[in-house]
């Protein structure tokens, strides 16, 4: 298979899709004119706009993540309160109590907690909920690909529960993959794939907590450029749980994409032009 790629390309082997089309054996390429099975819109970049040359592309093969446009913290939250209808981010002027601190932005790591209420918040951040999700004293974190409607694989990473000061400075436990079905149940498995669906993420990353007091999910970033696999291993992984992670997610992306260009619904279908290149 061979995926065009556009603005950019996942040219960094930290990227998850770069370990997953090493693995598969796909090739890349950034030039419309060469044949291709299917396009993915690419940058890494909390709010991106879609080249014209990709929405021209979709007249004739699938392109991944078009329309997954802005992955900021606020979108994050609309679309987490249309799918599970409570919030995850306060008003710091009345709240009460720990919160988290973030930048709009992805991966900016300037994520903190802070005390409300605050007089004058920094408009330029959000508030997020403290959220107690300590199993045995341990914060635990779920990291959960989605690919094409699938979720294949969960990543459980334990970490220590923020306490004052910068969450970067947290320790980190090596991630854990799982099966979806011994963390989340069918409904819950559900809503996430409905959030992702809601933020034209066909293919990324989600995370997510289970809050200790109630047992709540709550999705707090969207990930359209996944990273962590990368020789530098920031994610601390052991050799077997990244291969098989791995694994799920090359055999989750290969069957899906697949089975996604195969049944593609071009707009054009009934004319000559247009027509989608073959399967490699």
């Amino acid at each position: 298979m061979r995926i065009l790629f556009a603005p950019d390309y996942p040219d960094r082997e930290m990227y998850a899709l770069s370990a997953i089309m090493h693995r598969l054996g796909y090739t890349a390429t950034r030039r419309v004119e060469d044949a291709f099975d299917a396009a993915m819109l690419w940058r890494d970049a909390t709010v991106i706009q879609a080249p014209a040359m990709l929405e021209s592309v979709a007249a004739r093969a699938p392109v991944l993540n078009l329309h997954c446009l802005d992955i900021g913290k606020t979108r994050v939250e609309a679309e987490f309160r249309a799918i599970f209808g409570y919030d995850s981010l306060v008003d710091p002027r009345t709240y009460e109590g720990l919160c988290i601190r973030k930048a709009n932005e992805n991966a900016r790591r300037l994520d903190t907690v802070v005390k409300c209420p605050i007089e004058e918040p920094d408009d330029t951040f959000v508030y997020q909920k403290l959220i107690d999700a300590t199993v045995d004293g341990v914060q635990i974190e779920y990291r959960v690909p989605v690919v094409l409607g699938e979720i294949p694989i969960v990543y459980r990473v334990g970490t220590d529960l923020p306490g004052d000061g910068p969450l970067k400075a947290r320790r980190r436990l090596p991630p854990q993959p799982i099966e979806p079905e011994t963390v989340f149940d069918v409904e819950e498995r559900r809503r996430l794939l409905d959030f992702a669906a809601r933020m034209s993420l066909d293919v990324g990353d989600l995370d997510v907590l289970r809050a200790r007091a109630d047992g709540r999910l709550y999705v707090l970033d969207a990930n359209r450029t996944p990273a962590g696999f990368g020789m530098l291993n920031p994610f601390n992984w052991r050799m077997d749980a990244r291969a098989r992670a791995l694994d799920a997610l090359a055999e989750s992306f290969d069957r899906r994409l697949r089975a996604h260009v195969a049944g593609y619904a071009r707009p054009d279908a009934d004319t000559d032009a247009g027509a989608a290149p073959p399967l490699a």
